[in-house]
């Protein structure tokens, strides 16, 4: 009795492409609760020691044997206990239940079976952001393809992800089509791991990801050798040399070697830069495979390794369309044509992609509209051209979500993201879920601030990889003195590819507190590492500092070096940093004539920090109506100027407040004011100028108003006893229908 689960099954779900979402599909989906059992209690080396027993169910030809089978049953049981939700242990159950010629219990591991594909199937799809598969081992996979009689084709490692995920293409003889399934045990393993040290940071995850890799080079696997290759390829500078690293590996059947291989050619093309990328892709290409058809179809379009021609790339997209069914094959051309190219859609390419939308492609719909917003300059669509999407959203089209949330983020509209990305989230954007922490953990716009759950949004992000709520993860750690757990998010995004991340690493590592104590000489060699490797700036301004905090002669002198090599090439906080610096004698004495020559400098270049710090200098440390009036005329040429956030706060600041009668002006303040937006959208500190302002101009009760808020936000994001004061005062002013005004300090 030989029999495989439903082909017809997996078809049917896969051809339907991301189902309707459920009311409530963990409730009842019994599968979701074993999951989560399972991903909350089980230990990681019973799990390990569980998967054991398959090598014991099989022959000495590899197949499954009846005897072992029979004398191996409890230890089977078992097994499948401590992991109930394997496809490799619940098919090997119905396998031995056949070979033992047990009807009745080949039919009950087959539903248990079925449901646990069906389970797996019905939170996926086959586009490249569906969420991946759930799986415990690698052997999983081997399980379900072959129990869903599928036939393997060709695999990859997805790049760019914070979870390891096997990207597995295989032939459906059912419905004749080619299928790509995607599947991730790494998040699992992660997850199982939770009591190790270090589990619950992307740190962790990714040493574990680096491990999986090692292994599979060690072993000489293909798809361990394309990401590697791929990966090491992308840090070197010319196309030569990434060509070099990725050519014997895609002539192994690498498709990310090809794909790195095809993009280094587009990018900085030299002669016989492509010659043998055909001759890798064709053995694949006349066996009919999708994907490499498709890298093909690029290679004829933009002529690398071949002479160009748009028609022979035109049909091979058809045959490979063919090959995928339902639009997918203009779908995954344009994805991959659009890595490389700004402009419009070629018309033959765009007659494709309109086909599949109006099949109902909603990944094309999305994968088109994302395109269009981004050729435009202001980087926005029509409600009218996002309302197939919307439909589609609702129509159960999670996959599509995230395009609307950003869309709706980036507009001054109340909170009508929310929705959108709350979708988006689950679905697992890692873009949505980090802009929903942002929402919630600050309260934007009307959201209602919730911390936790922010957090919460966070951390799934930075699961999945990405860097900026691994750096908000980091920031609100240190807000809450955790500093270790700081350091340890900051040094994930640097794990990540991060220069900031690895900048606010060595940070806090300068640093000595309750709880804390920082290695200073691991901070100067990341910092050192960042300029040397990275040519990063803000590494080479914060070692500059450190450095000046020391003193040392070698050490003043390493400092201005280091300021002197950014100023030159107009970086402004540098130039800012450096001739303050030598206009207070950090440098030592005598050397104010070139603090003043390096501002005239950065004045000279117009960019609105360097004349924000200028007229700042001016007006507080020259006590004379000939520099507050320099002042004044810095400001308002730097408040003319884009990003000139800083310098409006700070004149809007002295218009409103100065004691000076040459400066105060409430009226032009206020105006100079109103540059910074709804002022409830601002940062504490730009609050507390516009509510002066307002006080300025007799209106105490809005200034009353917005000063409440401020207190409200300094005391939500622990400010100094100091700072609290201050504005504590202002507010006591407002109340008795007074303004501020600043008494300089001598």
């Amino acid at each position: 009795m030989k029999r495989t689960f439903s082909a017809a099954l997996l078809a049917s779900v896969l051809l339907a492409g991301m189902p309707a979402r459920a009311a409530d599909p963990i409730a009842t989906d019994p599968v979701a609760a074993q999951w989560r059992t399972f991903l909350a209690t089980a230990k990681v080396d019973e799990v390990t020691e569980a998967f054991g027993i398959l090598a014991k169910l099989r022959g000495d030809d590899g197949q499954i044997d009846a005897a072992a089978c029979e004398s191996q049953r409890q230890a089977l049981g078992k097994a499948i206990a401590v992991v109930p939700v394997s496809f490799a242990l619940q098919h090997a159950a119905l396998l031995c239940a056949e070979a033992r010629g047990d009807a009745a219990v080949a039919e009950q591991e087959l539903k248990r079976f079925g449901a646990l594909v069906r389970h797996a199937l019905a939170g996926t799809s086959d586009v490249w952001n569906g969420r991946p598969i759930r799986i415990v081992v690698a052997a999983d996979i081997g399980a379900f393809v072959q129990a869903g009689g599928l036939e393997f084709r060709y695999q990859y490692i997805e790049a760019g992800s914070g979870r390891q995920v096997a990207h597995i293409a295989v032939w459906d003889p059912q419905v004749k089509l080619e299928r790509h399934l995607r599947f991730d045990y790494l998040d699992t393993l992660v997850k199982l791991s939770r009591d190790k040290p270090g589990a619950s940071f992307p740190s962790f995850r990714h040493e574990m990801a680096e491990g999986f890799l090692e292994q599979m080079e060690r072993s000489n696997q293909v798809p361990g050798l394309d990401f590697l290759a791929a990966q090491e390829a992308s840090s070197l500078k010319t196309a030569q040399e990434k060509v070099a690293r990725l050519r014997p590996v895609a002539e192994s059947g690498g498709f990310q070697a090809a794909y790195a291989w095809l993009g280094a050619c587009m990018e900085s093309p030299y002669a016989g830069c492509g010659e043998g990328l055909v001759d890798a892709l064709l053995p694949y290409a006349e066996q009919k495979h999708a994907y490499p058809m498709l890298l093909l179809a690029v290679a004829y379009t933009e002529g690398v390794g071949v002479a160009k021609s748009e028609s022979s790339a035109m049909t091979l997209l058809d045959a490979a369309e063919k090959q995928l069914g339902g639009g997918r094959a203009a779908y995954t051309y344009a994805r991959f044509w659009s890595q490389w190219h700004e402009d419009a859609f070629p018309p033959a390419l765009l007659t494709r992609l309109d086909a599949a939308i109006a099949a109902g492609n909603h990944a094309a719909l999305a994968l088109k509209l994302d395109y269009l917003r981004d050729s435009r300059e202001e980087r926005r669509l029509s409600d009218a051209e996002m309302e197939p999407l919307v439909r589609a959203v609702r129509g159960g089209y999670d996959g599509g979500a995230w395009l609307l949330g950003r869309e709706t983020y980036y507009r001054d509209e109340s909170t009508s993201y929310l929705p959108w990305l709350k979708i988006a989230a689950e679905y697992g954007d890692e873009d949505s879920q980090d802009l929903l922490g942002d929402a919630l953990y600050f309260g934007q716009d009307k959201t209602p601030q919730d911390k936790a759950s922010g957090v919460r949004w966070w951390r799934e992000a930075a699961d999945r990889g990405k860097v900026d709520s691994m750096l908000s993860l980091g920031d609100d750690a240190s807000g809450e003195k955790r500093w270790s757990d700081a350091a340890e998010w900051y040094r994930s995004a640097a794990m990540h590819g991060s220069q900031e991340g690895a900048r606010r690493f060595a940070g806090m590592h300068l640093r000595s507190m309750d709880g804390w104590q920082g290695d200073k000489d691991l901070a100067v060699r990341v910092y050192r590492e960042l300029d040397q490797n990275f040519d990063y700036a803000p590494a080479r301004r914060d070692l500059a500092w450190h450095y000046l905090e020391r003193k040392s002669e070698d050490d003043l002198k390493a400092a201005e070096e280091l300021l002197e090599r950014d100023a030159k090439r107009g970086d402004a906080e540098s130039l800012v940093a450096l001739a303050n610096g030598l206009l207070e004698g950090r440098f030592g004495p005598g050397r104010e004539a070139q603090g003043e020559e390096w501002f005239r400098r950065g004045v000279a270049g117009g960019d609105p920090r360097v004349l924000d710090s200028n007229a700042f200098r001016l007006y507080y440390g020259k006590p004379s109506a000939t520099a507050r009036a320099e002042a004044l005329d810095f400001w308002r040429k730097a408040i003319a100027k884009e990003d000139s956030e800083m310098a409006v706060n700070n004149f809007a600041w002295v218009l409103c407040t100065s004691s000076f009668d040459d400066v105060r002006n409430p009226a032009e303040g206020l105006r100079v004011a109103a540059k910074l937006g709804k002022p409830e959208d601002n940062v504490s500190g730009t609050i507390d100028t516009i509510a002066a302002c307002y006080a300025a101009n007799s209106d105490y009760t809005r200034a009353v108003e917005l000063q409440e808020l401020v207190i409200e936000l300094q005391i939500k994001f622990g400010a100094s006893d100091e700072s609290m004061a201050d504005m504590r005062q202002r507010l006591d002013l407002y109340r008795q229908r007074k303004s501020y005004i600043e008494v300089p300090k001598p």
